[in-house]
């Protein structure tokens, strides 16, 4: 694995927040942790959207196939509780009135349908379908070791996470459901700035809009 300036180092996410995006947006190569040890209670399986009378917090429930001990590249989605038939119903609760829920929707379904085994690909292919929708070219590569420290890359495995606040500062506002009510809450999934500004999302990210 090659440090260069210009690269960031990421956990695997689910939907992961705005602020996520903008630094990969901004970045030439970004690299995705492949080998740490699992992390509970974390966006690699947990996304925040903005429901009607709360930040919601959904979450996919996972299997640590080896405990504690579990890499985040082995770790498998727990089928037994129709979670992926709650979390639509809450998209749907949560954006049915944005303008761009509809365009969307569908694929983010048809990707949970697959019903992947390991977290990690439904992760990735959802990775996928947010660069492509964001307009964002940046160069994804993957560890091939765990390492505790690296000397030439920006390192956001440990401070993204949603009790380090790190995702919630510095958030340019956007509009979004419910602020005539809350006002805006920053932090929130990539879901959340999609369903609301739709193509218009990459130019925010790029600082052009907003």
């Amino acid at each position: 694995m090659s440090e260069t300036e210009n690269s960031i180092l990421i956990p695997t996410t689910v939907f992961g927040p705005v602020a996520l995006f903008r630094e990969i947006s901004s970045n030439h190569t970004c690299y995705i942790e492949k080998y740490e040890t699992y992390s509970k209670q974390s966006f690699r399986n947990r996304y925040e959207i903005a429901a009607p009378n709360k930040i919601q917090a959904l979450s996919i429930p996972v299997i640590k196939i080896h405990g504690n001990h579990t890499k985040t590249i082995d770790i498998e989605i727990d089928y037994k509780t129709d979670w992926i038939g709650q979390h639509l119903k809450s998209l749907e609760t949560a954006y049915k009135s944005s303008p761009f829920h509809m365009y969307y929707i569908d694929y983010i379904a048809e990707e949970f349908q697959r019903k992947y085994q390991k977290l990690w690909d439904l992760n990735e292919n959802l990775l996928k379908l947010m660069l492509k929708w964001l307009d964002i070219n940046c160069e994804i590569k993957y560890t091939t070791e765990f390492k505790p420290q690296y000397v030439h890359l920006n390192d956001y495995r440990d401070v993204l996470h949603p009790k380090k606040g790190w995702h919630t500062k510095n958030c340019k506002s956007y509009p979004q459901c419910f602020d005539h009510k809350y006002g805006f809450r920053p932090g929130l999934s990539i879901l959340d700035l999609l369903f609301n500004l739709g193509p218009e999302s990459s130019l925010f990210l790029k600082n052009k809009r907003y």
